[in-house]
């Protein structure tokens, strides 16, 4: 039904390597706008709750209004707009920081629940044991690197990890030991940058986790925060359900008001074939270069073979 959008880019920096998503396929994301108008992502986890994270707000004492815009896969588009009536932010982020990188939204009035406004429902188990390639992906409104700009909604493929970082990254190693934190494979997963704080980590069609932050592991400057030289780290959801039940009772899963649970898992269904198309896409001109008296050609990422025509 969508086109394949974006391209991959290896050397990518400061930027989300992503497609292009319709609201459609990810009802229960939204666009988070502090009074500051900085540009934030968030999930719909009831009908009057978004999740989302603490460093968005960035005062303890934060009472402003936050604009949520629901149903719009761009910040220049028609969306629902709902304000804030409460922002919650963890008691421990001040404190601890990233550990506890989590805020809820209490809405002045309640959602109505449409094609492009739906609740996504929590992960009520623990992680796998010994996973550390879990099929996932993320979504945002971060920076794109083909419209060089903020609040246009895209995401791609994660392939997830929990527990210590077992490979060679000392800021990752470090900051995970608590395990606190889902990670990316790096080198498998499409990057979150500025803008995608808040956004979800969906496993198996529930949330598992919250984009954070991401650490450090080249030699490239200090003020660059997402790319190819970062690992990606999501807040693991299920360590904070406790403190979420405590205002949205009926969290983790029993929020969901649809009673037709195969839409949503149509659409999210979709979304994976989608990222895996992508993925598949930019493995072929390899496969093709291998093939004796075969030339190399690139693909468009709209479809079809494209010569040295690259899709949008």
């Amino acid at each position: 039904m969508f086109n394949i959008y974006g391209t991959f880019i290896d050397n990518a920096i400061r930027t989300f390597e992503g497609r292009r998503i319709h609201i459609t396929e990810v009802p229960f994301v939204v666009l988070v706008i502090p009074h500051d108008h900085s540009c934030c992502t968030g999930f719909i986890v009831a009908i009057d709750w978004v999740l989302t994270v603490a460093h968005c707000f960035g005062s303890e004492t934060f009472n402003g209004s936050v604009e949520i815009r629901i149903g719009t896969h761009d910040q220049l588009d028609k969306a629902i707009k709902i304000n804030s009536s409460s922002v919650i932010i963890h008691p421990n982020f001040f404190k601890f920081g990233k550990e506890y990188d989590i805020a809820l939204i209490h809405l002045k009035h309640k959602i109505q629940m449409t094609e492009v406004a739906q609740i996504i429902q929590l992960e009520d188990k623990k992680w796998p044991e010994g996973e550390l390639r879990r099929h996932c992906f993320s979504i945002g409104y971060g920076y794109h690197i083909n419209l060089e700009r903020i609040g246009v909604l895209h995401g791609g493929q994660v392939t997830a990890g929990f527990g210590q970082y077992p490979y060679e990254c000392k800021s990752a190693q470090r900051n995970t030991k608590s395990e606190r934190f889902v990670w990316s494979n790096s080198n498998e997963s499409v990057h979150i940058c500025y803008g995608d704080s808040g956004g979800p980590l969906v496993c198996d069609r529930v949330a598992v986790g919250v984009s954070v932050i991401s650490f450090n592991c080249g030699e490239g400057p200090s003020d660059i925060h997402c790319g190819g030289e970062f690992v990606d780290a999501f807040l693991y959801l299920y360590e904070h359900l406790n403190w979420l039940q405590s205002y949205v009772s009926c969290l983790p899963s029993s929020c969901i008001e649809n009673k037709n649970p195969q839409v949503f898992a149509r659409r999210t269904q979709r979304c994976y074939v989608l990222d895996w198309m992508d993925t598949f896409i930019d493995w072929i001109p390899s496969i093709i270069a291998r093939i004796p008296n075969c030339k190399s050609t690139q693909i468009n990422r709209k479809g079809g073979l494209a010569g040295k025509e690259k899709g949008f």
